[in-house]
């Protein structure tokens, strides 16, 4: 169809640069002479719906791309709009532009930016107060036939001219009613109508289909860099479901520190969450998928304490690294847990977690395969009846399709699912969602097979292909330019290096 150029306002080049320069609060009243593009004109209805969605603009260049911020500090867009798959520095001037819940447009910069296939999360400077605009989730279930479903895409490269079209989805993979422009490239498919806070369920991109339409698989991703780029807490992002325990310090206030020092402290706890509200921090034995929630601040716990884990012998072996401890623990079905002692290289496997008992020459973990007593309902793909736990947990891992099964104990049924519904307490169930990313980091050399892909979800392919392959100790998925995948027949001291995502075989689910 015929794009209508679309007349603009000028602004100067020193105003645009204070406006970048300014925080969250600065307001950006003025649309951007060098933003200004003539191509687009998507189909839709214009919304102010969904402060959230905004748009990721940089220096020296037209061109725009789409974003969503899905935490106070946290927005998603799409591939090589913000950075290169291979840099944490995002291209120059990149800040988020967005209307508020009051109609004040705003910009934020982008501090920090990681790239995968399709998607590119960023890192904000500064944090985006609820009251401006509610972060959206990435949704844990992907849409079926019949569900309404909101598309938003852009009349222009102006942040005011958003636009959207709700829909009734076909269940038909990449299909979408809205032809998507260059400067679309982010746009989310949300579920649900135009207005409220429903979840993202796909983003656009460019390439061969209109949009990838299951983020579900990025979940994993957005867990683990909250606690890459964040620490040990981040604010603003909630946890829900799987509490064991809770406590307070009331009548004085609890604090991040609080809660993350008890859950290092306890063998069982996997994350936290703190309540500002209820002064309470809940400790969880799984590690439920992130959501942005108000008042809210949440964390993983440690994957190592230095300490020995007494009793509970399996068998032991000597090697030169934790990483080779951690991945015999993996390959044995039994081993729940291991500890390896720095100055003779002696590893113990361990049938379960014992006591903590002090060493300061030692390391201990633990390889979680899933959480007994959970569900996960919903998200159905495959059913197999399988000898035991070990079986499905094999049948997830190997899968790339697979991102959380449940086991059922009284019948040996293995759901298989393509999504990470929310954890539910049930007996006789156990269930885990697929994790196990290292974030920056490769295992040098020993790689016996290479191999490129160009599937949705590569990181998943390249860990489900390690699991498969009886020679296959670690894997490392680079992501610049195209997604390379290095099967390792031996794992090597693990290494920094930018923009490659690495695991473990056997740790799938830790």
């Amino acid at each position: 169809m015929t794009r209508p150029r679309l007349a603009h306002l000028a602004l100067s080049t020193s105003v645009l640069a204070a406006l970048a320069a300014a925080c969250v609060d600065a307001p950006d009243d003025a649309p951007d002479d060098d933003l200004a593009v003539d191509e687009a004109a998507l189909t839709g209805t214009a919304t102010t719906a969904r402060p959230a969605i905004g748009r990721v603009h940089r220096d020296g260049t037209a061109a725009s791309c789409a974003a969503t911020l899905i935490a106070p500090t946290m927005i998603v867009t799409g591939d090589g709009c913000i950075g290169g798959r291979t840099s944490a520095t995002p291209f120059a001037g990149s800040t988020f532009h967005f209307v508020d819940a009051s109609g004040v447009r705003r910009l934020v910069r982008v501090a920090e930016v990681a790239g995968f296939h399709q998607l590119a999360f960023g890192r904000l400077e500064t944090e985006i107060p609820p009251g401006q605009a509610t972060p959206l989730a990435f949704a844990v279930t992907p849409p079926r036939a019949g569900a309404q479903v909101s598309a938003f895409g852009w009349l222009a490269a102006d942040v005011t001219q958003k636009r959207v079209q709700t829909f009734f989805d076909d269940g038909v993979e990449a299909t979408s009613p809205i032809t998507f422009e260059a400067n679309d490239v982010g746009a989310p498919h949300v579920h649900g109508a135009a207005a409220g806070t429903s979840d993202v369920w796909g983003v656009a991109v460019p390439g061969g289909q209109p949009f990838a339409k299951h983020v579900m698989a990025y979940q994993r991703h957005l867990d683990g860099l909250l606690a890459w780029w964040l620490g040990s807490g981040t604010e603003g992002v909630d946890r829900p479901g799987m509490d064991y325990a809770s406590f307070s310090a009331s009548p004085f206030a609890t604090t991040m520190y609080e809660c993350d020092a008890r859950c290092r402290a306890d063998d069982r706890c996997r994350a936290w969450a703190l309540s500002t509200a209820a002064n309470r921090c809940y400790l969880k034995d799984g590690v439920p998928p992130a959501r942005a929630a108000a008042g809210i601040t949440s964390g993983l716990g440690p994957r190592t304490v230095a300490a020995r884990f007494d009793g509970h012998d399996l068998t032991s072996l000597t090697v030169a690294r934790v990483e080779q401890c951690q991945h015999a623990c993996g390959a044995t079905a039994q081993c729940a847990a291991y500890t390896w002692e720095r100055s003779t290289g002696f590893c113990v496997l361990k049938g379960a977690i014992g006591p903590r008992l002090a060493c300061g020459t030692c390391e201990s973990g633990h390889v979680d395969r899933g959480a007994t007593g959970y569900d996960r309902p919903g998200s159905d793909y495959a059913f197999d009846t399988v000898a035991d736990r070990a079986a499905c947990t094999r049948l997830c891992a190997e899968d790339a399709r697979c991102l959380a099964y449940t086991f059922v104990a009284s019948n040996h049924g293995c759901w298989r699912k393509d999504g990470v519904p929310w954890p539910v307490a049930a007996t006789g169930m156990t269930s885990a969602r697929r994790m196990g990313l290292r974030y920056d980091t490769d295992f040098p050399g020993n790689d016996y097979r290479t191999f490129t892909t160009t599937a949705a979800d590569p990181a998943s392919t390249c860990q489900a292909t390690c699991a498969r392959e009886a020679s296959c100790k670690a894997w490392a998925l680079s992501e610049a330019g195209s997604s390379t995948c290095h099967l390792k027949s031996a794992i090597a001291a693990p290494a920094f290096k930018r923009g490659v995502v690495a695991g473990l075989k056997g740790v799938e689910f830790d």
